[in-house]
């Protein structure tokens, strides 16, 4: 269900982009690297959203109300100390993902930066030999 759900978000982002007039894709930001970026990791997103947290979140929750029903029969003192605890654990997790969001937000301009230099980099390879650039081309790397 995933992969057909990217196809087709990759199939409209792409027709969408395309509709675009042509001066939109003369701008920085607008780049071929970068628009092979965005079709890439826009559509997997979605795919992760739908196919794998769904699944995840299904499992997680029938996990704990499964545990905690065998819990109540087999050993009930054990599950009421689970249950107070509970609490505490989500607050850590949630503390954790947004720490790790932020961290990651940083660390997807980079990965943008860095496919859009590649990509141009790649479509102009004969210049870039040409002009002896690979090393201007390998220290913006490194910067980026």
């Amino acid at each position: 269900m995933g992969e057909h759900l990217t196809k087709q978000v990759k199939d409209m982002m792409f027709s969408k982009i395309l509709t675009f007039e042509v001066g939109w894709f003369d701008q920085n930001q607008n780049s071929t690297g970068a628009i092979c970026s965005w079709l890439a990791k826009d559509a997997n997103v979605v795919k992760s959203l739908v196919g794998d947290r769904m699944a995840l979140v299904v499992q997680t929750f029938s996990v704990v109300i499964i545990a905690c029903a065998m819990g109540l029969i087999i050993a009930w003192r054990l599950v009421v100390v689970m249950i107070a605890v509970q609490p505490l654990i989500i607050v850590y997790y949630y503390i954790r993902r947004v720490l790790l969001k932020s961290m990651s937000a940083k660390a997807i301009k980079a990965q943008e930066e860095i496919s859009k230099l590649a990509a141009e980099a790649v479509s102009n390879l004969r210049t870039i030999t040409i002009f002896s650039s690979q090393g201007r081309i390998l220290k913006m790397f490194e910067v980026a």
